[in-house]
């Protein structure tokens, strides 16, 4: 059974229902958010081929690429662009032993934190 964001039935030929999120800035987040989904299920695939260093590099490029989708959507906050910044700086020069993935996602994870608590817990409203 496919259901739209909405969490009704898909119209036909794969469209959204009427006032689902081909509507407004929704509707342009969608198709990104979707190469972000197809990325991680090709990771997924891969991590049985590859070397078990790749998987959590892997996870923090989807996490890179999902804020990045969230930045040129609109709909990042300071946080999301400050992770976002810190992952693409990092990703392609510093992010080459197990010790350097663990210290990054350390420092990221502490940044995250901080934002959830002096928020509140409560993100991009």
């Amino acid at each position: 059974m496919s259901a739209g964001i909405k969490g009704g039935a898909m119209a036909p030929e794969g469209r959204p229902p009427e006032g689902g999120p081909s509507e407004g800035r929704l509707g342009a987040v969608v198709p990104e958010v979707f190469k972000v989904i197809v990325f991680m299920l090709s990771s997924a695939k891969l991590l049985g081929k590859e070397p078990k260093e790749y998987g959590p590099f892997r996870l923090i490029d989807a996490a890179g690429r999902l804020a990045a989708v969230m930045v040129k959507c609109g709909l990042a906050d300071e946080a999301v662009r400050a992770l976002g910044d810190e992952i693409e700086k990092e990703k392609d020069y510093g992010l080459d032993t197990e010790e350097d993935i663990a210290r990054f996602l350390d420092r990221v994870l502490a940044l995250a934190t901080q934002h959830l608590v002096n928020a509140g817990g409560r993100v991009g409203e």
